[in-house]
């Protein structure tokens, strides 16, 4: 009965003498259910949603180039140049390694826009209930949404199309600032 309570649900018990019992399990319909991946950044655990998920891999020194003033990275993937997004500078982790090949890529892909997610390393895949964050927190760009995890902790559910707009957003004003200047 708790757990339905903190879902936002009621239960409804109607017994009738020789008759029997109906239970009613009422449960809002906002209730979503995620196929997601769980990945580390630095310390910190992230879920990401499987649908995104072009592909996954291990960069070499080879398909990692650097673009402007050195500070943009893109994979060179089947001769596709796909633009790489450092979670960790997204959401202020500390890293764990600087080269891009001493971690992993996820290709993710959102409409027909992609980006390669740099992670530390994959965890597990797991359904999570996904609870909207606007109605308790501010809007975080990358973050989509929150789950509770089985041990009680709070699991944030990256937002794909929220990070390729940070992205975009972070080249506007990189290129932005040298016309500038």
């Amino acid at each position: 009965k708790t757990n339905i309570q903190k879902l936002g649900g009621a239960i409804k018990l109607d017994t009738g003498l020789g008759v029997g019992t109906t239970i009613t399990i009422m449960l809002p319909l906002t209730l979503a259910i995620l196929d997601g991946l769980d990945i580390a950044v630095g310390d910190k655990k992230y879920i990401l949603p499987l649908s995104a998920i072009v592909e996954s891999l291990q960069p070499t020194p080879d398909m990692i180039k650097k673009i402007g003033d050195g500070t943009q990275d893109l994979l060179m993937l089947r001769e596709e140049f796909i633009p790489v997004v450092r979670i960790h500078q997204l959401f202020g982790v500390e890293p764990t390694f600087e080269n891009l090949e001493d971690g992993m890529l996820i290709v993710v892909k959102s409409g027909n826009q992609k980006v390669a997610i740099s992670i530390d390393e994959f965890l597990s895949q797991h359904q999570v209930v996904v609870k909207p964050l606007d109605k308790n927190f501010r809007a975080v760009e990358g973050i989509g949404a929150a789950t509770v995890r089985g041990d009680g902790s709070i699991g944030l559910i990256l937002d794909v199309l929220g990070i390729i707009n940070a992205q975009i957003k972070s080249e506007r004003n990189k290129t932005g600032n040298k016309q500038a200047s």
